[in-house]
């Protein structure tokens, strides 16, 4: 036998008791019955505090923001692709995330519900919200599928709604997609104010839309916005952005996916109006925080 220098390194009393704990999980597993998930820490995860937070979450070229509440309350607009189920999943996870108090699925195409079916089947949400604009499918009927073996309430909401009101946080549905001729522009259109600060959303709506938000005169101001449809030359007009106004504007899109977003007339916009333009291509994950004066990366 080969001799060695080799001394035992001997264990603290807090690490044994760490290490016995993970037996005793172990043996729990095994003989037990019980399913161990292990949930990746996120060091960047918003933490629980009097603040409003939001996550642009990366899923290529698709859409999924997390709404994390003052009071603790979780919601989510959209899931990315069918292929990010279970990685929002476990970000959601990740993120402290174990109920949604609402979730919403903009329109029906698969970049943005694609993976609610896994997310819906994964945690428990009190409410989902779509528009009243179908699909035939199999990414639509996967959603339908889960939500009624979940016996998940799933509503329709008017013009005007108010989904969610705590703390503060008010969302408002500026748009239902009523009347629209094709999916984008069935998306459902959110505003979540806190504060002196606005979040708009509005997943794929092009400038007919946008147009008719104006015509309606609706408060549109945001000093955060979500390019929409990826930022596409087909929505984010001029006279749109000169009425949200926003400081701060997201884009989530793939890596150098195939459409070119965001289009050179939004960048040119953006460079125009002053926005500060964060990418999800460029920096995954984009997380800001509100305490109602203003929005701060995180």
């Amino acid at each position: 036998m080969r001799e060695t220098n080799y001394q035992p390194h001997k264990l603290s009393p807090k690490a044994k008791k760490l290490i016995f704990g993970l037996i005793i999980i172990l043996l729990l597993t095994v003989f037990g019955g019980y399913e161990l998930v292990l949930v990746p820490m996120d060091e960047t995860a918003p933490a629980q505090e009097d603040s409003l937070r939001v996550a642009f979450l990366d899923v290529g070229q698709g859409d999924s923001i997390l709404l994390c509440m003052p009071n603790g309350d979780f919601a989510l607009v959209d899931a990315g692709e069918n292929d990010y189920g279970e990685a929002v999943t476990q970000k959601l996870r990740s993120y402290g995330v174990n109920r949604l108090s609402f979730a919403v699925g903009t329109h029906p195409h698969s970049d943005h519900i694609g993976g609610l079916d896994v997310v819906l089947s994964r945690v428990k949400t009190d409410v989902i919200y779509m528009p009243d604009f179908g699909a035939s499918t199999k990414t639509y009927t996967d959603l339908l599928d889960v939500i009624e073996e979940g016996d998940i309430p799933a509503e329709i909401p008017e013009t005007g709604d108010v989904i969610y009101r705590e703390d503060g946080v008010c969302v408002t549905v500026l748009y239902n997609g009523d009347g629209a001729e094709d999916a984008n522009n069935a998306s459902i259109v959110l505003r979540v104010t806190y504060g002196n600060d606005a979040l708009l959303l509005t997943g794929d709506a092009e400038t007919p839309v946008e147009k008719q938000l104006l015509n309606a005169g609706e408060d549109l101001s945001a000093n955060l916005y979500k390019f929409g449809h990826h930022g596409s030359s087909t929505s984010n007009s001029e006279a749109f952005l000169e009425a949200v106004e926003p400081e701060i504007g997201v884009v989530s899109c793939g890596k150098d996916n195939d459409y070119g977003h965001p289009h050179r007339e939004i960048r040119q916009r953006v460079k125009k109006y002053g926005i500060a333009l964060y990418r999800t291509d460029e920096m995954g994950d984009i997380l800001f925080a509100s305490e109602g004066t203003g929005w701060e990366t995180r």
